[in-house]
């Protein structure tokens, strides 16, 4: 490791125990249904951004399309729980089928 990187090392090691302190915070339970939070984590997207949802392997060849929808259509698919699976934190472009370049 140079000189650098060890100093910066040291410094990082050295404000661990203020950031523990003066940033502390206890995560509160959650209260909401699953149904609420995942109408929450849709109004983060735009009406007509496309988001994944799925499984790990729900991604890749032309009959993952159909976990690629916009936001409103996965809204209205879901009205009062959420689909299975997993959902990316960013959005894709139209006609895609799989969550890598």
């Amino acid at each position: 490791m140079d000189h650098v990187a060890q100093t910066i090392a040291a410094n990082a090691r050295g404000m661990l125990p203020v950031i523990l302190s003066d940033y502390a915070w206890q995560p509160e339970p959650c209260t909401m249904s699953p149904g609420d939070q995942w109408r929450s984590l849709l109004s983060l997207f735009a009406a007509d951004d496309v988001v994944w949802c799925g499984r790990t392997r729900d991604s890749g060849k032309p009959e993952h399309a159909g976990h690629f929808k916009a936001a409103s259509q996965w809204a209205r698919q879901f009205k009062s729980n959420a689909p299975a699976g997993y959902t990316c934190p960013n959005t894709f472009k139209p006609g895609v089928f799989s969550r890598s370049n």
